[in-house]
């Protein structure tokens, strides 16, 4: 009820009321002060012809559940349904009933009569349930994370799950997940939900829920997640050989494959291209082995493994046919994990060779 202001405090001998029907009957709510405005009262009753005038009677039956104003003029009375009609042929209504008929009066008391100061237009209102009516209870939120931790770019789903509302009746309506990683936050009816963490880091993940009355969590459900850097070896090749050297005779190079790490890398294979006219001699190497393709004019050589700071040397003897300028390249790779720079992975020598 919104009635005139009452600051700083209710006119004395005033009735503010709240008419309304149901099961036939006129009810009523109303706030009194009778003569002390600071002993305000909340009753609820109804009226019913006198038996002896006939004439239309309030009749008191108690006080409201509850009730209160505020300076604005804001009226609120609780009133039970179980209180309307109880004995009567109307079951009290339940919620969701329309109650009807409202009409709002306010009344002074002057002499021994009711004077009417104010009246308001009709309306109607729906019964709430008890659950409506009570306190909301903020809810719990609580967050996981699967996986927490790992290489990037980092899969996870996050869950709201084992969130709860403390609120008979009340259910978790939306989860808002925030990431930390500068995406957008999620809102989603659903617990759960899957993010990606691309770079490597260490990411604060929040958690908001918010029951079905409009509640939201206060507690801080939260999760951190390690996305650490994807693993890499830098593996290098470094070739050595004369700048010289004659026709027929042997001319001895050596390769020096070297793992910089920080991982193990595995499959590891060297290469190495000869020209043409530089006829294969021999070749070694301190692991795995060796191998001349003389089609292709390569040798190739599967090393395998090679652990972090982990170096093999590969050595190539070539006997030259013919005079001329010889460049002769190795190059080295690995089947896993990434190479992170690729400006090392080849070296070359030239060559030059007199009759």
């Amino acid at each position: 009820m919104k009635v005139q202001n009452l600051s700083p405090a209710p006119q004395p001998n005033a009735y503010w009321y709240e008419h309304f029907s149901y099961g036939g009957v006129t009810w009523f709510v109303d706030m009194e002060t009778a003569s002390n405005p600071t002993t305000e009262t909340f009753n609820y009753g109804f009226f019913a012809p006198d038996p002896t005038t006939g004439v239309n009677t309030e009749n008191v039956v108690g006080l409201a559940d509850s009730g209160t104003f505020t300076p604005d003029g804001t009226i609120t009375i609780t009133l039970s349904n179980s209180k309307l009609d109880p004995d009567g042929p109307t079951p009290p209504p339940s919620a969701g009933s329309l109650i009807s008929g409202i009409h709002g009066e306010t009344r002074n008391l002057v002499g021994v009569l009711l004077v009417l100061a104010d009246s308001t237009a009709g309306g109607s209102y729906t019964v709430s349930g008890n659950d409506f009516c009570a306190p909301n209870t903020p809810p719990t939120a609580a967050l996981t994370a699967v996986p927490n931790s790992g290489p990037a770019p980092l899969n996870v789903t996050l869950s709201g799950s084992g969130s709860s509302d403390p609120d008979a009746g009340d259910s978790i309506a939306s989860y808002t997940f925030y990431f930390g990683d500068g995406a957008p936050p999620a809102t989603q009816p659903g617990p759960t939900v899957a993010h990606t963490y691309n770079n490597p880091g260490t990411y604060h993940a929040t958690l908001t829920v918010t029951d079905s009355h409009g509640q939201e969590s206060t507690n801080a459900a939260s999760v951190d997640i390690q996305a650490t850097a994807p693993p890499s070896a830098d593996l290098a090749v470094v070739k050595a050989g004369p700048a010289t050297g004659h026709v027929g005779q042997s001319i001895t190079y050596t390769i020096t494959a070297h793992n910089n790490g920080p991982s193990t890398a595995t499959g590891v294979t060297l290469a190495d291209t000869m020209p043409k006219n530089t006829g294969f001699g021999s070749v070694s190497s301190t692991q795995g082995t060796c191998a001349p393709r003389p089609h292709s004019q390569v040798v190739m050589c599967n090393i395998g493994t090679m652990g972090n700071t982990a170096t093999v040397t590969v050595t190539l003897t070539l006997k030259p046919t013919t005079k001329g300028k010889f460049t002769n390249m190795a190059s080295v790779a690995a089947t896993s994990p990434n190479d992170p720079v690729s400006t090392n992975n080849t070296s070359s020598v030239t060559t030059t060779v007199s009759p």
